[in-house]
């Protein structure tokens, strides 16, 4: 029922959607590696990775927030 009302039931995803933006921005325009955005933004390398590097810039941006 929750889905069907366009919620979501689950737990929450723990990073901080500013925190995922910057690290878009430094992967994006910055160039940084991975472990230079973790040591940046303070997320962790398997958040890192699942929120963000195995996205593609495209599919982040259509997302949104």
């Amino acid at each position: 029922m929750a889905t069907a009302e366009g919620r979501y039931v689950g737990r929450s995803s723990g990073v901080d959607p500013d925190r995922l933006a910057h690290a878009v921005h430094l992967r994006d325009v910055g160039g940084c590696t991975a472990d230079q955005i973790v040591a940046k933004t303070c997320i962790t390398p398997t958040g890192l990775y699942r929120h963000m590097l195995l996205r593609p810039a495209a599919a982040l941006a259509a997302a949104g927030p």
